[in-house]
């Protein structure tokens, strides 16, 4: 039975996680990503598979983002890992800043099934001031000093003592996320090849 490899892509938001993601996928053709973030906006297409599940919370928001129930979004993403193992995949790509436990949930589940999977963790390491300067790019004349505020303070009390787990069990990669989307590219092929 072939090896599942899972990779997580850590880091601030505005890390550039989703475009780490993206070259990956690239470079890997029998991958799949799983980014409950995405799931969560393209739910607000009513031709969406998970519109209707998805329907009760996409006007509310938090912190620069649709607020949903763990159980809700755990459900998604189990079934979505299930679905790429499913068809075949080879690699998982996993992003989500607010939802990693449920994404751990989903590949423990996966092993359960028997699969051998190999999991790496990426960190993609930008400042604070860096991640700012990219997440008001990102919002293109709109700026929301308010929910940027609240998105860094959410990544400082929930993300980083995870990522200090990871790094004190020696799973951690961490990769220097300034630069060209290329040049840090590079850097997270290094890590994870």
């Amino acid at each position: 039975m072939p090896r599942v490899d899972v990779d997580f892509f850590h880091g601030r938001p505005g890390a550039g996680k989703g475009r780490q993601i993206v070259e990956m996928q690239k470079e890997l053709p029998n991958s799949a990503v799983v980014y409950p973030g995405a799931i969560i906006r393209d739910a607000e297409d009513p031709r969406h598979p998970y519109h209707d599940q998805l329907a009760p919370f996409l006007g509310q928001t938090h912190s620069g983002g649709i607020v949903v129930p763990p159980e809700v979004i755990g459900q998604i993403v189990e079934t979505e890992v299930d679905r790429h193992l499913d068809e075949g995949a080879g690699t998982l790509l996993l992003d989500g800043v607010r939802y990693r436990d449920t994404q751990r949930r989903a590949v423990a589940k996966a092993r359960r099934r028997g699969l051998p999977i190999r999991e790496r963790h990426v960190y993609l390491d930008v400042s604070e001031e860096v991640a700012r300067e990219r997440l008001k790019d990102a919002l293109r004349g709109r700026p929301d000093d308010g929910a940027i505020n609240r998105r860094m303070q959410e990544f400082n009390q929930q993300t980083v003592p995870i990522l200090n787990g990871l790094r004190e069990e020696g799973r951690l990669r961490e990769v220097n996320g300034v630069g060209t989307v290329e040049q840090v590219h590079q850097r997270v092929r290094r890590h994870l090849w």
